[in-house]
């Protein structure tokens, strides 16, 4: 079931990520062809923060779902173990607490907030500025590239060739960034019901084997 919503949420976000930057692209390329001629005004263009705030409310819904699933599977796994004991679980630390600790795993965010949604709205609006920014990179420079070495001669076969460069080169980062954050959110959620549960548990197993795609090193280092 965890692999299973790795992949689902993973193609979830990437499908936003891919979306918008379709959008996106457009939207820096109407800028480079009215600023061709104008090469500080290249290097300026840039998306505006609605546009990035709206795809950070795209992301957001697909990491909080990962979330909570990783909440619910950790309090199924516990209850289904008691049941087998003869025993029924309770939280022992209160949810206010379990978020105080989950806001110190962002230690690259400046991030006061102790509610799971607050830390995953900004964990999205991360992954949406990163995105954006090597996005305007990759125009910013492919745009220049144009201006120095076609001058007035570039033609439309020009910029829709930038505009597929610009592509490329995003898509693949999207992935990551889609695999990386919905990892990240549902093992969050994870954590909260294990610290909210924490008295309850006296033997963890770590897993790192989940998606079946390890390098051979790191098989090794596992025991594999």
């Amino acid at each position: 079931d965890i692999d299973r919503k790795l992949t689902s949420g993973r193609d979830a976000v990437m499908q936003v990520l891919l979306t918008r930057r379709q959008v996106w692209t457009i939207s820096l390329m109407e800028d480079i062809k009215e600023n061709l001629d104008d090469p500080t005004a290249l290097s300026e263009i840039t998306l505006t923060d609605e546009e990035k705030a709206l795809t950070r409310d795209l992301v957001f819904p697909e990491l909080q779902d990962s979330y909570e699933f990783g909440e619910r599977a950790v309090e199924a796994e516990l209850r289904s173990q008691g049941r087998e004991a003869g025993r029924s679980f309770r939280a022992t630390r209160h949810r206010r607490t379990a978020h105080q600790t989950q806001a110190r795993i962002f230690r690259e965010d400046d991030i006061s907030t102790e509610d799971s949604e607050d830390l995953l709205l900004a964990r999205a609006f991360n992954v949406v500025v990163k995105m954006g920014q090597r996005i305007e990179d990759f125009a910013k420079t492919g745009a220049i590239g144009l201006f120095r070495t076609k001058g007035k001669a570039v033609t439309n076969a020009d910029t829709d060739g930038l505009a597929r460069t610009i592509g490329g080169q995003v898509d693949i980062e999207a992935k990551v960034a889609a695999q990386v954050s919905v990892s990240e959110a549902l093992n969050l959620g994870r954590d909260f019901s294990a610290q909210r549960f924490s008295r309850e548990i006296r033997v963890a197993q770590y897993s790192s084997l989940l998606d079946g795609r390890q390098c051979q090193n790191c098989n090794r280092a596992d025991g594999f």
